[in-house]
């Protein structure tokens, strides 16, 4: 199993996927059996040719059909699967948005979780396609082909930086702080220097990018000592945000190979309404659908995935 995702774009692995994005009915039929939407109804029989009981315990027509969605334990497995479906409204339209326009969008969402870690990060190349049973979206006309994704997403709430004394190890690279710009050197100072004020700095900021990637566990000089920097570990009350935040940025793609196929029409009511029902947005472990539409059975027949703010579920609909 893959070991967990960085949380920068580029320390982001690459995955050849090769063949596993080939016919979705192909990844459907692994959980169908046969890749089609069966008729749940019991099959029907000749009563006139025989008076005895046609169903036997196991036969059709003691089947129901239910949609089963399960977390997968790497979000990594989105670069593998067949089509991802994007779940909540928001996120389709900051796509959409980042894919018809020039910008990057910078957005916080709040959530139900504590520190959530929002796995959408993970895509990079995707290919945006339509169903092709439509009716389970809503406005299928969208937007198609490929873009490479540019996203930065963590949990929202105030960094505390600090920098310790430290002896590096003789490969290490060692900044001088005198050479940093104006605010990295005045953060770095502050966690020296241990004022806590000044070195608060919010997790979706620019400036927090950069600590992330530059300061925290690298090696910078002051005054003839070396310090190394790192992130305070705060107290309850300030670690229990449940506020997500994103950054966003997309741009069409040339390169083919590897992408993940993304589903971007939204759904229609009916749908939303039963995965509501069953409180997709607020979970993150496996849970069923019972007696689904035949709409999100439709669904779930093609789409290998949905992406939440908190997990992606693997979707699948099974006879039982």
């Amino acid at each position: 199993m893959p070991t967990a995702p960085s949380h920068t774009r580029r320390h982001c692995l690459r995955l050849v996927v090769g063949g596993g994005l080939v016919g979705v009915a192909g990844c459907s039929s692994d959980q169908t059996g046969n890749g089609t939407v069966t008729d749940p109804s019991p099959t029907e029989t000749n009563a006139d040719a025989d008076d005895t009981p046609t169903d036997e315990p196991g036969s059709d027509s003691d089947e129901t059909r239910i949609v089963r969605l399960s977390p997968v334990e790497d979000p990594r497995e989105v670069w593998t699967t067949g089509r991802t479906a994007i779940y909540p409204t928001d996120l389709i339209g900051w796509l959409r948005e980042v894919a018809s326009h020039d910008r990057t969008l910078r957005k916080r969402v709040s959530t139900s979780q504590e520190m959530p870690d929002p796995p959408l990060q993970v895509l990079r190349r995707v290919r945006f396609v339509e169903p092709n049973d439509v009716s389970f979206v809503d406005d299928p006309g969208g937007i198609t082909g490929y873009y490479e994704l540019d996203i930065e997403a963590g949990p929202y709430y105030e960094m505390i930086l600090d920098a310790d004394p430290a002896d590096p190890p003789s490969d290490a690279a060692v900044t001088p702080v005198g050479d940093l710009d104006g605010e990295h050197r005045e953060l770095v100072v502050a966690a020296i220097q241990d004022s806590t004020e000044e070195s608060r700095v919010y997790s979706d900021t620019d400036l927090a990018e950069w600590a992330r990637e530059s300061f925290l566990e690298n090696y910078y000089r002051y005054e003839g000592e070396t310090y190394r920097g790192h992130e305070v570990q705060q107290p309850d009350g300030a670690s229990s945000s449940t506020e997500a935040w994103y950054e966003l940025a997309a741009a069409p793609s040339r390169e083919y190979d590897d992408a993940t196929y993304l589903l971007l029409p939204d759904l229609i009511e009916t749908v939303r309404a039963e995965l509501d029902a069953a409180g997709v947005p607020e979970r993150m472990s496996e849970f069923v659908v019972e007696e689904p539409s035949e709409p999100l059975v439709a669904f779930a027949d093609q789409i290998s995935m949905l992406i939440t703010h908190l997990t992606i579920f693997r979707v699948r609909p099974e006879t039982v």
